[in-house]
């Protein structure tokens, strides 16, 4: 059980370090600005948690504590649900203006309009 715990742990380190390091269209980039978002900083912090707990698990030594794991997942699944309900996705190249426009409406109090159902 050791084993395949460990493989999880270190397969979903290695997928986050990807994902917050590496992009198609510039390969690989490290700008600290980017750091100081907390979607940047809560799957930093379990990129590293994990390779901790997954090194742990195969050397067979105690990992990082449950408050650590319970606090990154809290991390994670605030991240996750922010993006989910509140941003939407935007073209390439549009997430700037699009955000821009969105807090502004917020701000003012307008809603965009949404289209009516005509056959509803």
């Amino acid at each position: 059980m050791r084993f395949v715990v460990g493989t999880y742990r270190l397969a979903l380190a290695a997928i986050t370090f990807v994902a917050l390091f590496w992009a198609p269209s510039t390969g690989v980039t490290f700008h600290l600005t980017d750091y100081v978002y907390f979607t940047n900083q809560s799957n930093l912090l379990l990129a590293l948690v994990m390779t901790w707990a997954g090194v742990a698990a195969f050397a067979g030594r105690p990992g990082p504590s449950a408050w650590l794991l319970g606090a990154v997942t809290l991390f994670i699944l605030i991240t996750g649900l922010v993006s989910y309900f509140i941003l939407a996705p935007a073209p390439p190249g549009q997430e700037v203006a699009r955000s821009v426009s969105r807090t502004t409406s917020w701000c003012t109090g307008s809603r965009p309009s949404r289209p009516s159902c005509t056959s509803c």
